[in-house]
């Protein structure tokens, strides 16, 4: 008989840790068969699997939003969005900078790693970014990075936990403070994602590969050939949004990009980040950081300022805090898509989801775009 799932594991994401650092633990003791390496670092980089996997996730993250959302995001949740984007980056430099870590360090490792909201959409991306900006392989980079997202994903969940004890109690902190799952004060904050679309079929997800796959070849022949100083990943990001906003895109051709994100969210997510673990992140490295407290403080106070700004901007924007704190802050913070509904559903806010992908998709994309911008100058 099979045992039940402990719901405190899985509420801090277990899954997903679990998923990224055992296969790794088990490469660093000798148990994962030399061969069997080789062969999952030609799955991710011979066969360009990680890239068409990472270019899924975009796309189709992207065109699964209803253009409605995406000019409102742009009009409304962009000022809180931004602002916390940027104290969290502005936190992780200043404290790593105190701490004797490295001001650059603590900014590009730690700062936009965090804000980027994930690890397939964002930490990933990143390392291979600077891995082409420097040279240096990107597990170098990784080792850093997923462990600062998976600890800033910890930390956005027991501020989760913090709000969802505040929300309940009958005395509020100040006035605006609690929505009761309502964003906007005085008015209705309610966005809708699109979610009326046809069964799946072959010929649906075969369109949804197929407009991944153009966007990606035409991403990747403009970084090579007019703009090599951007990365085509955040060419990617930019020519999706682009083409989502500009009214051009068939509700088939969008359907489709979301069925091919489904299926590959479901069953290539779990494949990707074991080939990952093991071909990319050097767990011996990884114990370096974790050892490190220093690294731990600079974590846990980006997440926080990230959380604090990301309220108090939102509130200034006449939204409430603790909602425009979840959503523009923690959902910027944590472990990208699962992360969202991790924090979210912790503090009974599930429903604030098309705020959380704004915030986990337009955010990142703007990280990805800084990083690919910046790397090559400062790393």
């Amino acid at each position: 008989m099979a045992r039940p799932p402990i719901p405190v594991l899985r509420t801090l994401g277990a899954p997903t840790l679990f998923t990224i650092l055992v296969p790794s633990i088990l490469n660093h003791f000798g148990l994962i068969p030399e061969t069997l390496g080789t062969m999952l670092g030609n799955f991710l980089s011979g066969y360009q699997v990680l890239d068409l996997f990472i270019a899924t996730l975009m796309v189709g993250s992207i065109l699964g939003l209803s253009a409605d959302v995406l000019k409102k995001s742009i009009l409304r949740f962009l000022v809180p969005l931004l602002s916390a984007i940027a104290a969290g980056i502005a936190t992780a430099g200043f404290l790593a900078w105190v701490l004797g870590l490295g001001l650059m360090t603590g900014i590009l490792n730690v700062g936009l790693a965090i804000a980027g909201a994930g690890t397939g959409s964002s930490a990933i991306p990143m390392a291979e970014i600077y891995s082409d900006a420097t040279g240096s392989p990107a597990g170098d980079f990784l080792a850093v990075m997923i462990p600062a997202v998976i600890f800033a994903n910890f930390v956005a969940v027991m501020i989760a936990v913090l709000y969802n004890w505040l929300a309940k109690k009958p005395d509020r902190p100040f006035r605006g403070f609690n929505g009761q799952g309502t964003i906007m004060r005085g008015g209705d904050g309610a966005l809708e994602q699109e979610d009326s679309r046809p069964a799946t079929s072959a010929g649906s997800v075969l369109t949804g590969l197929m407009i991944t796959g153009t966007i990606y070849i035409v991403s990747v022949v403009i970084h090579f050939t007019l703009t090599p100083g951007l990365h085509y990943f955040a060419w990617i990001c930019i020519l999706a949004v682009v083409f989502k906003l500009s009214g051009r895109c068939p509700d088939y051709v969008q359907h489709g990009a979301v069925e091919w994100f489904d299926i590959t969210l479901k069953y290539v997510t779990p494949a990707v980040l074991v080939a990952v673990s093991v071909a990319v992140v050097d767990f011996a490295q990884v114990i370096e950081v974790v050892k490190e407290p220093a690294y731990l403080v600079v974590i846990t106070g980006t997440v926080v300022v990230i959380a604090v700004v990301a309220g108090g901007v939102g509130y200034l924007m006449k939204m409430h805090f603790l909602e425009a704190s979840l959503t523009a802050g923690l959902c910027t913070a944590n472990m990208g898509a699962g992360g969202d509904v991790i924090t979210l559903s912790t503090a009974g806010r599930l429903h604030l989801m098309p705020y959380a992908a704004i915030a986990s998709r337009v955010g990142g994309t703007i990280v990805l775009i800084t990083a690919s911008l910046f790397a090559g100058s400062l790393l």
